[in-house]
Order: structure tokens, then C-alpha cells, then sequence
């Protein structure tokens, strides 16, 4: 899976993610609730950089708080592999805490730059950021299935590969979890037929622009802001630029035709 990874994902996130996950292996915490776990301390994050206007200290402790809910994010998925406990009702989850997280704190960056700089075009900036970071992280997630799949690599929570499987520990309680993934999967899979052939050198500079990328740049300009707002201005900016430019050069590359065949 190196290919697949993300530099930051591989060289600090999963590393420090990996002995907690050790550690809750012989407890009763499940990885659902490692998810919700990381979940709460990203919206905190959010929430500490909203009311952080008058109180740059409360940058860093988002900034914290962030980087927590990062890590955490691997404990669940590396757990959930340890127990063997790997569910499609985990893995939407985890997309819609992802998401949760993402809104929270990019949020809260245009409400502590819209104090400094002009309301609406920070909220237009801050919308612009939303919608081309969940585009970029959904375009990487399809590319990363297609190449796994393409390299008959063994990727336990690979969409493809548990779309339609039933795990024992995905209860009634978790169908429509369960429901979202399975229209989910599908349409990555159609998305993933219609992308033709990845190579590897295209799989790694897909994995630039990945959620854990996105999320250390977050974290990154957060602290940063706590001597220099404008870090948050140049964070949204990235995301909406730069970022933008290598989802373009990659989709010139390897075009989505949507059609049936690979």
C-alpha cells in the first residue's frame, strides 16, 4: 500500500496511530467509537478556532486537537484490521466524520479571517475550499480503488472489494450506514471502471492530494496563525489553487470517460 499512501499519512500520522491501536486491541473499545472519538476532538478543534479572535492561544489548542482527531483517524481503520472487525457501516462513518470535521474547522477559518478581511469573500473562499477539498479527497478515493483493484492489491476497507459483504458485526442498527455505503461503492466502482489504467507514479501524485494532506495543512496553518492569521488565508487558498491544478493535470492524464469498460 506505500503507493497509495500519502507522505504525511505514512511518515507521521499511521506511525503514531499504530501503538494506540495496539493498546486499545485488548480493551472493549470498538472502532466505531475510536471514529466518533476523533470526530469529537476535530469539531472541538473547530469549535477552539471559531471563538479563537481574541484569544490566539486557542489556535494552538485547535491546531492540537486537530492533529489528535488525525491521528485517531488511523487508530480506527488499524484497529478495526487488528480485530478483523473491518465494516462498510465503519467505513461511511468514518467518510461522514471526515466530512463533519472538515466543515467544522474550514468553517471556523473563514469566520476568524472574515474579523480581518472582507466578510463575503472569505465565506466565498471558505465555500470554494469546501467543495475542492471534498472533490479532490472523493477523486483520490476512486483512483486509489482502481489501482488496488488493477494490482490485485489486499486492501481490506477497499470499497470494491466489501461491497456486498455482510460482516457479522454490522447489526440492523447500522443499516443505513450500511445502505449508504453500498450506493457509495457503486458509484466508485463506475467512476473507478471509467478512469482507465493508473500508474504508479500517477497513484503517488494522487496521494498529494489526499484527506491526510489536506488535514496537515489544516493543522499546520492553524498553529502557524497564532503569530500569523494570514496562514489560514494561504491554507483555503491552496486548497482551492494549487491543489486544484494537480487534480487537473491528473484528470488530463487519465481522463474519466464514464463509460462501462476499463
Amino acid at each position: 500500500m506505500e503507493d497509495t499512501e500519502e507522505l504525511v499519512d505514512f511518515y507521521i500520522h499511521r506511525p503514531l496511530a499504530r501503538p494506540i491501536a495496539r493498546a486499545l486491541m485488548p480493551t472493549s473499545i470498538t472502532p466505531n467509537a475510536v471514529t466518533i472519538a476523533g470526530g469529537a476532538l476535530g469539531v472541538s478543534a473547530g469549535a477552539a478556532l471559531w471563538f479563537s479572535g481574541d484569544a490566539p492561544w486557542l489556535r494552538l489548542a485547535a491546531a492540537g486537537l486537530l492533529f489528535g482527531s488525525v491521528v485517531f483517524d488511523c487508530v480506527d481503520g488499524q484497529l478495526a484490521r487488528l480485530r478483523n472487525q473491518a465494516s462498510r457501516a465503519g467505513v461511511i462513518l468514518d467518510g461522514l466524520v471526515d466530512i463533519a470535521v472538515g466543515v467544522a474547522t474550514i468553517g471556523a477559518a473563514a469566520h476568524v479571517l472574515s474579523r480581518e478581511y472582507p466578510a463575503w469573500s472569505m465565506w466565498a473562499l471558505c465555500a470554494a475550499a469546501m467543495v475542492s477539498s471534498e472533490a479532490q479527497c472523493l477523486l483520490f478515493d476512486i483512483a486509489k480503488e482502481r489501482y488496488v483493484t488493477a494490482q490485485r492489491i489486499t486492501y481490506v476497507p477497499g470499497k470494491l472489494r466489501m461491497s456486498g459483504q455482510s460482516p457479522a458485526e454490522e447489526s440492523r442498527e447500522s443499516a443505513i450506514l450500511v445502505g449508504m455505503f453500498d450506493r457509495y461503492a457503486t458509484a466508485v466502482a463506475a467512476l473507478a471502471a471509467a478512469s482507465g489504467r493508473i500508474t504508479r507514479a500517477q497513484m503517488q501524485a494522487w496521494a498529494t492530494i489526499g484527506l491526510g494532506t489536506h488535514f496537515a495543512l489544516l493543522y499546520t496553518a492553524v498553529a502557524i496563525s497564532y503569530a500569523w492569521l494570514p496562514a489560514l488565508y494561504g491554507c483555503l487558498m491552496i486548497y482551492t489553487t494549487a491543489m486544484n491544478v494537480v487534480l487537473m493535470a491528473l484528470l488530463w492524464m487519465r481522463p474519466l470517460r464514464f463509460s462501462t469498460s476499463s
